[in-house]
């Protein structure tokens, strides 16, 4: 069995510097749905976004990715990288999707390099 990857890409509604940047409109489709589209194009991805937020929860799953329900707490101005990482993974292996690997992705970063998974770097 070839190992998994976990592609996770933490997505909140409740940005500051531009409110709702995830669900912004960049050439005919929301921000997010470009990460999105780049991960899947990618093999070997399992791809999932962390949000606390219906409709990020909503264009992600038409854009092709699985959801994880973040908790208020984990969504805050103030809330880590690392917690949300770790909270995706914990709620993933409760399902029974345990992955031997995990790349975070960031909604805002819509150029990656490289087609494998194991290259990619945000340009």
């Amino acid at each position: 069995m070839s190992p998994t990857t976990l592609a996770i890409i933490p997505a909140r509604g409740g940005s500051k510097g531009i409110p709702r940047k995830n669900l912004k409109d960049l050439a005919g489709k929301p921000l997010l749905a470009w990460t999105i589209e780049q991960a899947l194009a990618t093999p070997g991805l399992d791809v999932y976004v962390s949000t606390e937020d219906a409709e990020i929860a909503a264009v992600s799953r038409t854009a092709g990715a699985g959801v994880i329900e973040r908790p208020d707490e984990l969504a805050q101005d103030t809330t880590a990288t690392e917690p949300v990482v770790e909270h995706a993974i914990d709620v993933l292996t409760e399902q029974g999707h345990r992955p031997d690997q995990v790349m975070l992705l960031q909604a805002t970063c819509l150029l990656y390099t490289s087609d494998a998974a194991d290259d990619m770097q945000c340009v």
